[in-house]
């Protein structure tokens, strides 16, 4: 079709024939999932499912492509898909006009999508979609705080446990982790929000819908961008063999184990998503130039289990962190596997806060000499080792520092008692 020959142009014809046999659907269709929705459709996506049960209001024509003055009181969804046939004829909507409720979620056939859309705003309805779509294996992607801001170009896709400011994302953060949620690709900003003036109301703001959040303020330029960053995400991901497993902005799905040399000879986005990995669900964005960390690793001989623990002060603030692993390849490198672990998760702890600059130290020599090329890395646990390091360093600087192990230093032997802590020793 020629309306898709400049998409052709960039990621050729198989892929736009990928995205007319994929179905994605979209779970909102206001500031965030309109732009999406039609973005979509413009790039070649052959069916959506549009669902939303608003009307259109004059208070969303700053903000939402299907809102104008001739439209308003007309259902969303059907404004909506009238403008999705005019761009391609051929495309396939389907339209719900209801909201998305843990009550009606049988009602999606959410087996046959080929990705999901989250553009909703109540943290119930989020949460019951994100929910559904794991369950199905479906890949999804959910909205995070489009309202109060003023900065398009803050936003990012991320993990919804590396996520920090927003408010909402912390609410989600906090409502996934009970329900076992270990990972969601995100749309947010580190933008603090503003807090909306009532000079426009007469000195009150509206009062919202009792099931809906409080009234938010909106620009014509930010849930418009989220929305278009969105379906970038969903096009690239269903348009390449690469969807989910190598995409940069999803955590690996290792449990258990840790860098392994195959996960860095593919290229360099493995890396990216270990880089990821063990974020700090409650993560803020630390405005500090250097971290310093203690780590040391410690081992079982009964249970062939290997562990780390870490002090790390950013500033005035400090955290403890700890973890075992039984990876069986990884764990005849003993007590020195988990001193490795320890110093990765220093990297990533001072590459999501921001910092420029990272002190390790350590009292295993390999922990610096395998990153400098003093020591050959023979293992591939160790040469994983130094490919990550390798990675981390374009990132920050990294300082190495010796300290010798059991000499009483105070916060090399907390972290040595947490590493014995986390194996039960």
């Amino acid at each position: 079709m020629e309306e898709f020959t400049r998409t052709e142009l960039l990621i050729g014809k198989e892929a736009v024939k990928k995205l007319n046999n994929s179905r994605v659907a979209v779970f909102g269709i206001g500031g965030v999932g309109g732009h999406c929705v039609e973005a979509l459709v413009r790039s070649g996506v052959g069916t959506v499912d549009i669902v939303d049960n608003d009307v259109i209001a004059e208070s969303n024509i700053n903000r939402q492509i299907v809102a104008l003055h001739s439209t308003v009181g007309r259902f969303k969804t059907e404004v909506m898909k009238e403008r999705l046939l005019d761009i391609n004829p051929n495309v396939k909507v389907n339209e719900y006009r209801c909201f998305f409720l843990p009550e009606n979620a049988s009602q999606f056939p959410f087996d046959k999508y080929d990705y999901v859309v989250d553009a909703v705003d109540t943290v119930k309805a989020k949460i019951a979609i994100i929910m559904a779509a794991q369950e199905h294996g479906v890949p999804v992607i959910s909205s995070m705080g489009a309202g109060n801001k003023l900065h398009p170009e803050m936003f990012e896709i991320a993990d919804i446990y590396k996520t920090s400011v927003c408010p909402l994302a912390k609410v989600m953060r906090q409502e996934l982790k009970k329900r076992g949620v270990k990972k969601l690709k995100c749309v947010y900003s580190k933008e603090e929000p503003l807090q909306p003036t009532e000079e426009s109301y007469g000195g009150e703001l509206p009062t919202p819908d009792a099931s809906r959040r409080s009234v938010p303020g909106s620009s014509a330029f930010t849930p418009s961008v989220v929305g278009l960053i969105i379906a970038g995400e969903v096009i690239r991901c269903l348009s390449s063999d690469e969807v989910i497993t190598k995409n940069p902005y999803e955590p690996s799905q290792v449990s258990g184990k840790q860098l392994r040399l195959e996960d860095f000879e593919k290229d360099e986005k493995a890396v990216q998503m270990e880089i990821a990995v063990e974020a700090d669900e409650e993560a803020e964005s630390i405005d500090i130039e250097k971290i310093t960390a203690y780590v040391d690793g410690s081992y079982n001989v009964a249970t062939k289990e290997y562990s780390y623990g870490a002090v790390i002060f950013a500033g005035d603030k400090k955290e403890c962190f700890s973890e075992k692993f039984d990876d069986p390849e990884l764990a005849t490198m003993r007590n020195v596997a988990g001193e490795l672990e320890g110093s990765m998760k220093a990297m990533r702890y001072a590459v999501e806060a921001g910092a420029k600059e990272l002190d390790i130290y350590y009292d295993y020599e390999g922990i610096e000499k395998w990153c400098t090329g003093a020591w050959k890395t023979n293992k591939d646990g160790t040469k994983a080792y130094k490919a990550f390091y390798e990675q981390i360093s374009k990132k920050i600087k990294v300082n190495f520092h010796k300290v010798k192990g059991h000499s009483g230093d105070r916060y090399n032997d907390e972290a040595d008692e947490l590493a014995k802590k986390a194996l039960g020793i």
